[in-house]
Formats: structure tokens, sequence, C-alpha cells
């Protein structure tokens, strides 16, 4: 079954080249990714930061592998004036003993290089299981990532518009992941007012 009908990827190709037109030659281009090309590409935009990397991601989405995980954690390392911000949107009502370990499994990865004190999780309380997977560097750079639905089982991002050198798009895009951290919840609050505890 196809995800994205030909129809679809008309209006995401027309979106891309408006956006190359409106922008200009001095605020670079977009481009599209498929499949594992979405991770590969998603590297490359991290290997830009040197500030901030804010990511919004869906619970109900499959996660990342651990490889791109393990390619942040090493940036970080490698640039100590990084910070790492995350928001997991997910049903909390509905996110079980499963989501909680899951997420610890995959922060852990982090936290066991040190650097905890630069990882900085919320989790945003919604019954909406369907969004874009937001990536944001420095306010400079955007990935926007279509994930496949739940039930195609599915193990990648299916596809993702990057844009480099963003302008304005990414700046009022930073904005706006401020005001998505104002109403999401500390992720370790969080997680102890539902009643799950970490096993360490």
């Amino acid at each position: 079954m196809d995800l994205f009908p030909s129809e679809l990827m008309s209006e995401i190709e027309e979106l891309n080249r408006n956006f190359i037109r409106s922008q200009g030659d001095s605020h670079g281009r977009a481009k599209l990714a498929r499949g594992q090309g979405v991770f590969q590409q998603a590297s490359q935009f991290i290997s830009k930061a040197r500030e901030n990397i804010a990511v919004l991601t869906y619970a109900e989405r499959p996660p990342a592998p651990s490889t791109f995980a393990e390619q942040i954690r090493d940036h970080l390392l490698e640039h100590d004036h990084i910070s790492f911000e995350v928001v997991i949107a997910a049903n909390v009502r509905k996110a079980g003993r499963k989501f909680w370990a899951e997420s610890d499994a995959r922060f852990q990865i982090y936290e066991a290089s040190g650097l905890e004190d630069r990882l900085i999780r919320w989790v945003l309380d919604t019954n909406v299981p369907t969004g874009f997977d937001v990536i944001i560097i420095d306010q400079k750079h955007v990935c926007l990532a279509f994930s496949p639905f739940p039930l195609s089982k599915q193990d990648t991002k299916h596809l993702a518009l990057f844009f480099e050198n963003a302008g304005d798009f990414a700046r009022g895009l930073s904005l706006w992941f401020h005001a998505l951290k104002l109403a999401a919840k500390p992720y370790e609050i969080c997680r102890q007012r539902m009643g799950f505890r970490r096993h360490r």
C-alpha cells in the first residue's frame, strides 16, 4: 500500500518549489528525502548544530534508529555548548509502562555519556496521534517528517522535507516550539504523576 499517493507527492514537491522561490538564492534550498534517506539527511542536519537541537516527535510513531540517537550523542560530546530539547507528543493517560520504558532506554544513550544536564525533555499530552515530526537546528535549519501510520508497521520515517538556511520560517518555528514547551510538562514530573517509577 502506498501511504503517499502521487497526488500528495505532487503537492509536497510543489511546496518545495514554492519555498525555494520564496527564499531566493541567499536562503539555500529545500530537499525531499524518502525512506532510509530521511535519517541520513537528518544526520547531516544534526552535524550543522552549534547551539541547539529542538525535536518534536510523536509517541505513536516508529522511533528513530538507535544509530541516529548515537550520532546526536556523539555530536553533543564534540560540541559542549549545544543543548538538546525533546518534546514527545503522547496520550499520557494511555501511555503505559512500555512507553516509559522505551523512552527511558532511548534517553539512556545520552545519560550514560554524561549528557543528562544538556538533555531537556517534555511530554505534550495529546490524543491526536498524527502530525509532523519536527527538527529545528540553531533557529536556521528545519526538518518536517511525515511518519507512516502506526498500522503500516513500517519502521522508518517515510518522507521528509529539509529546509536549509530557512530564515524567517525557521525562526517562526522556533517561537512555535517555545510555545509548545510551555504547553507541555517536564518528562520526569509527567511520569511520576502517572505512577511510573524509573528502574535503573
